[in-house]
């Protein structure tokens, strides 16, 4: 009866499968050719959105006339935008000045900082370009609200005519253009759209425009840093994505051609791609039907043979509890149990080599483990066991670095041996982290010595019979006491100094070819060489902290000298760092001297404003004002200490938080190499103000500092004007109200 029946369920099978195929290839093309269609729309939707600009660039140029002395707003009694799009002018201190096209709230929605900033980058790059062409950029909108949020900003800064023009564009500022979330989402959605299906617009940041409802409810788990970050580099194409939220979807993508944006339309199967899937479950079933009814015929014709198969399985029940090397007597007889029988034997042959090799492997870890100069431990991460945080396994090294026995520590809870911030690492992962690795710095003492600065990486394998956590230690690669921190005057401060780096690569080179001779002998332990391959990559990566460190604070290249201008070198740190800033911090650029010209290498000098803008947010954890001022200081001959510099013509960059502050003591040791007040982990070992101090000295500038506690920390650095003919000086210097520091100079 089951082979009667085979034939006509492979059938069904393949015609389900083949209905299957077709099905989802013309689900595919449709997902694909709406993606097309959409992403062709917002395409043309843009081009309109730029001839609306050049109209209103037109009337912001035009010459007023009679009373009025703002531009007319534009007509767009036809324009299906009009409702979803406004245009204003925005001046450089962030305000609307003038409202041409749609409702200003949009505008006003943009926080007061990122309008300010928007006309700043804008003029700047204007600047730069040196025309008087219209400069024009677009910014994905990171403003949200309950009501109507923004999802593209577009700017083009107001061109300084050569003359007067009694119009608006005679104001520094720009033209601004504000696309809405919810007209991004009438485009999308313009067309009928299935039942389930999800049409999304990614901007360049990879984050889903136009505030559709639980956007990632289309996306696997996982997408978003896998198969969908791939579609990046594509022009168009598929995705088979199963969302979240179970439904099964193909989804079509197609770049814009104006713009780096995509847009993704994910069409969920039909009812016609699902009937197949039924006929092919039926199919199944009948084949599992077919198969019990070939088992039971099997049961009856064993009856002939009960004895046999009572001994095979006795002999199976000894091999289940651990007895590999016994051989079944079954193998000896002919027929089809004696084929049984040969085959469970070679089953035994094989189970016993495999459980040898097997041992073989956990002497050669076990060695590994006990030979290593990194000291690590295994501790018991039951949650319910009594021996739950015990250490379970101590190498020597650990022993060593605690100067007890290894067998001291056995059963002594790993907490008590880390500090209270360190010991956070060691606390249960959720069941869907487990297999990540934490990191985290302790201080440990031992051998009579003074603390020593170690990086801790915490690993729970994924290990469901017995969950354990594995302990390792690491010195860090540059751990100078604060309180002795090095100077290199004399030689023999220089030689300590050589000798401690030799140690400190002498410890990373250890411990990577440690790690590397356990990822070597662990081919048939994935979980093993996972956590050997993560810690050669954290040795790794200290090594070339500590290398690109002492680069910076011992730079000695030859010196590219040209005439640049430190206000477009302020604008190019901000537009590079503004995402890194957070949205808790103000930015406050000032610009009080246009240009603001000195001579100084461009590469150094855009590291030392990147170094001080960076100090300046760690210094504000909780937000605050990050201020930045270019101002012309002529430091009249015979001052009395009003100035941190000699007599002469500078030009002062000054950067300004409102963080911690600094005490004296950290005043006077802000310089130091390898001085650093940051106790987190891999937050930098003092070598960033140095690099400043350093670079400050070859181009023979003056560092002033002012700093309290609590209150904030202003760093001005006087730069000797360059010697032009025609140097420019303060546009307007009674607009800055903030003043150059004349605190302790570097």
């Amino acid at each position: 009866m089951a082979a009667a029946i085979t034939p006509f369920v492979l059938y069904a099978a393949l015609t389900a499968t083949r209905e299957r195929t077709i099905a989802d290839a013309v689900l595919r093309a449709q997902s694909l050719e709406r993606a097309r269609v959409t992403a062709r729309r917002l395409d043309d939707r843009l081009q309109e959105i730029d001839r609306l600009l050049d109209t209103a660039m037109a009337r912001v140029r035009r010459p007023n006339s009679g009373r009025s002395r703002l531009p007319q707003a534009i007509d767009t009694t036809p324009n299906p935008l009009a409702a979803t799009v406004s245009i204003g002018v925005i001046d450089t201190s962030g305000r609307r000045s003038w409202l041409m096209m749609g409702p200003g709230t949009r505008i006003d929605a943009i926080p007061i900082q990122r309008r300010t900033l928007i006309v700043t980058m804008a003029i700047g790059s204007a600047r730069q370009r040196r025309d008087t062409a219209a400069s024009t950029f677009v910014d994905e909108g990171n403003s949200r609200s309950d009501t109507d949020s923004i999802a593209m900003i577009i700017v083009r800064a107001l061109p300084r005519p050569s003359a007067p023009c009694r119009c608006l564009a005679d104001a520094p500022g720009a033209l601004v253009a504000v696309l809405s979330d919810r007209a991004v989402q009438e485009l999308l959605s313009s067309d009928a759209m299935p039942t389930g299906a999800v049409s999304v617009l990614m901007g360049s940041a990879g984050l889903p425009l136009g505030r559709i409802a639980t956007p990632e409810r289309w996306l696997e788990r996982g997408a978003r840093d896998t198969s969908v970050l791939v579609t990046r580099v594509e022009r168009e194409g598929m995705l088979n994505v199963r969302g979240v939220d179970g439904i099964r979807r193909a989804v079509g993508f197609a770049a814009l051609s104006r713009l780096p944006w995509r847009v993704y339309v994910g069409v969920p199967r039909t009812a016609l791609s699902l009937a197949p899937d039924q006929r092919l479950r039926d199919a199944l079933m009948l084949t599992l039907l077919a198969l019990a009814i070939a088992a039971a015929g099997v049961v009856l014709a064993s009856r002939a043979v009960s004895a046999p198969l009572q001994t095979l399985v006795a002999d199976a029940r000894r091999l289940a509890a651990g007895a590999l090397s016994h051989r079944t007597d079954v193998a000896e007889r002919g027929g089809d149990v004696g084929a049984v029988g040969i085959a469970m034997n070679a089953l035994a042959a094989d189970l016993e080599t495999k459980r040898r090799a097997m041992q073989d492997d956990l002497r050669r870890a076990q060695q590994i483990f006990d030979e290593s100069p990194v000291p690590m431990w295994v501790t018991d991460a039951s949650p319910d066991s009594a021996s739950a945080g015990r250490i379970r396994q101590i190498n020597p090294a650990a022993a060593q670095l605690f100067d007890v026995t290894p067998g001291a520590l056995i059963g002594q809870r790993d907490v008590e041996l880390l500090d209270a911030e360190a010991s956070r690492l060691l606390a249960a992962p959720a069941e869907h982290d487990v297999g990540t690795v934490r990191h985290g710095r302790t201080s440990v003492r031992g051998n009579g010595a003074v603390g020593r600065d170690f990086d801790v990486t915490v690993t729970h394998p994924d290990t469901p019979r017995h969950p354990i956590r594995i302990v390792t230690l690491i010195e860090s690669p540059l751990h100078f006491g604060e309180a002795t921190s090095p100077s290199l005057a004399t030689p023999d401060a220089r030689v300590a100094f050589a000798a401690r780096i030799a140690d400190d690569y002498s410890e990373l080179l250890h411990g990577i070819a440690g790690f590397s001779q356990l990822a070597a002998d662990s081919a048939d332990d994935p979980d093993m060489r996972a956590i050997a391959v993560e810690r050669i990559r954290d040795l790794a990566h200290h090594g070339l902290a500590m290398a690109q460190q002492l680069r910076a604070y011992g730079q000695r290249d030859v010196l590219q000298l040209s005439a640049i201008d430190v206000n477009d070198t302020v604008t190019d740190v901000v537009q590079a760092m503004a995402g890194t800033l957070g949205q808790e911090v103000e930015l406050d650029v000032r610009f009080s001297v246009a240009p603001a010209t000195v001579l100084a290498d461009q590469t150094l000098l855009h590291r030392v404003v990147a170094v001080l803008v960076a100090n300046a947010r760690e210094a504000m954890p909780a937000g605050g004002t990050l201020t930045l001022a270019t101002t012309f200081v002529a430091v009249p001959t015979g001052e009395n200490g009003l100035y941190a510099a000699p007599p002469g013509r500078y030009i002062v960059l000054t950067i300004a938080d409102t963080g911690t502050g600094m005490g004296p003591d950290a005043q006077q040791r802000m310089f130091e190499p390898f001085y650093s007040t940051k106790r987190e982990p891999r937050q930098g070992a003092g070598l960033g103000l140095a690099s400043v101090d350093g670079i400050a000295h070859e181009h023979g500038w003056v560092i002033g500092v002012e700093s309290e506690a609590e209150v904030g920390t202003a760093i001005s650095i006087y730069m000797p004007l360059a010697p032009e003919p025609e140097t420019a000086v303060p546009a307007n210097d009674d607009q800055s109200s903030l003043d150059t520091v004349p605190a302790r100079s570097a």
